[in-house]
């Protein structure tokens, strides 16, 4: 299905969380000189115009980033700080919001030289705005009309062994579920020590929490869930509450900027008296070993 359109959704609660997230692992991943690989397997547009007509339809800008946008920086926890900042530095007027970044272009801007970036998008409206949105950033830097989650078989391990990787997909369909379950293990056991960070909805249904349950199972890598739910769910038990990001190998220093940040983001973000956040980390059980084929006897 190709009905789902990353624009509805630009800004909202669910993209601070991941937005901020994602920041956090790539910066984190600079640190050291050695060039990393980044992957984001559905990458949307690039970039939306806050008066665009599928922005303001839905207006969910209101639920995460128009609300942050004109708080005072100072007491911020850092986390959101930096992700307000990488904001800040596409806006052609630094006062007004009036470009939204998407994951990819927040990732292509804050590339050093040699890291390489491959985005993905299938979307017949969407891709070709992607390849305008990332333009003239040099070969390093590539978006393609395919399914990243195919195309992420051939992708790792990557040249330096080094790779974030954001996949994001749209959910609508229950095989969404198990395609992200399925890329999750295979990118993992492809490269074990990927950084790799997958956004899941905060939703009433069976494959959600199959999913979670799923990562945490993964053995030999740890997994930090960090989940941020806005709203109670609507009176028949459906609807959009908030969101989780889950990141295999994550940063060290992630969870406690996550335990800073989601309480305050609560406290901003929280539409009712149910919103709440929460963090768990799955213990890095070793591998189970193989066992070794039985010795014989020569004759």
């Amino acid at each position: 299905m190709l009905s789902y359109r990353h624009a509805f959704h630009i800004g909202n609660h669910a993209d601070v969380l991941k937005h901020a997230v994602l920041l956090y692992c790539q910066d984190y991943l600079k640190q050291k000189d050695t060039p990393f690989l980044v992957v984001d397997t559905h990458a949307g547009a690039g970039q939306y115009l806050r008066d665009a007509k599928l922005v303001r339809g839905k207006d969910e800008l209101n639920t995460g980033l128009g609300r942050l946008w004109l708080m005072r920086r100072e007491g911020m926890p850092s986390l959101v700080q930096r992700y307000l900042e990488a904001v800040s530095e596409v806006q052609p007027d630094p006062s007004a919001l009036s470009v939204l970044p998407g994951s990819p272009v927040l990732l292509a801007r804050n590339l050093r030289t040699g890291d390489g970036l491959r985005t993905f998008e299938i979307h017949p409206t969407d891709f070709p705005l992607l390849a305008e949105a990332l333009k003239g950033r040099g070969r390093r830097v590539k978006a393609d009309k395919a399914d990243g989650l195919e195309q992420l078989k051939g992708l790792l391990p990557s040249p330096s062994r080094r790779a974030l990787v954001i996949i994001d997909p749209p959910y609508e369909m229950k095989s969404d579920y198990i395609q992200t379950t399925h890329a999750m293990r295979e990118a993992l056991a492809r490269q074990s020590n990927t950084t790799l960070l997958i956004w899941v909805p905060m939703l009433a249904r069976f494959e959600v929490e199959r999913l979670l349950r799923q990562a945490f199972a993964i053995t030999g890598v740890e997994c930090l869930r960090a989940s941020l739910k806005v709203k109670r769910p609507l009176a028949d038990g459906l609807g959009l509450t908030g969101s989780h990001m889950l990141v295999f190998n994550p940063p060290f220093g992630l969870q406690a900027a996550c335990e800073q940040a989601l309480p305050w983001l609560v406290q901003q973000l929280g539409q009712d008296d149910q919103a709440a956040w929460e963090i768990a980390l799955s213990s890095a059980r070793p591998m189970p070993e193989k066992a070794s084929p039985p010795k014989t006897k020569g004759g």
